[in-house]
């Protein structure tokens, strides 16, 4: 994106979740020119933007949303948990494209079962990138596969102040 005369203005958030607190890997916003990347002043300038652009974007009503049906996930309550998708909301695996949910009902069908059969049911959250309208996070699912946990990335849309539509890509680890 262009910011100025001859400036590019370039952004990026990627946060990584460290026990109790976020931290970021790569987060730039702020005018630069091609001519000054080399330059180790711009690495330490970045830092410090770093810290400021990362608070915001975890502020930001996307994460919050994706936070908050994490947050509902682990404490297997369906009503907070569906709380924050679209009445038409459609989940989608992104391996084969197919809707596997559409629409709040089969949401909450669904999930309630989830939550009420498998009481050791917890998503460990690896890593979030926050680019609005869209949170994709890097989770551990444990309590839901027989042999394993499952390692998933899922991919929220948010609009309206709701969960849209949710892709899901799943493996199982043995």
């Amino acid at each position: 994106m262009r910011s100025g005369r001859g400036a590019w203005k370039a952004r990026c958030t990627i946060c990584v979740k460290r026990k109790d607190h976020f931290e970021a890997r790569l987060t730039v916003e702020q005018p630069w020119r091609s001519s000054s990347l080399p330059s180790l002043g711009v690495t330490s300038r970045l830092r410090a933007v770093s810290l400021r652009v990362l608070n915001s974007e975890l502020l930001h009503p996307c994460a919050q949303l994706a936070q908050a049906q994490l947050d509902a996930y682990n404490a297997r309550d369906i009503d907070a948990f569906a709380r924050v998708y679209a009445d038409d909301v459609q989940l989608i695996d992104l391996s084969t494209g197919s809707i596997f949910c559409d629409g709040l009902e089969e949401l909450r069908n669904r999930y309630g079962r989830q939550f009420s059969e498998h009481p050791q049911l917890h998503c460990r959250l690896v890593s979030r990138i926050v680019c609005p309208p869209f949170v994709i996070d890097e989770e551990d699912v444990s309590g839901l596969a027989v042999n394993g946990n499952v390692h998933a990335v899922a991919t929220y849309e948010c609009a309206d102040s709701k969960i849209k539509r949710a892709w899901f890509l799943r493996e199982v680890s043995q």
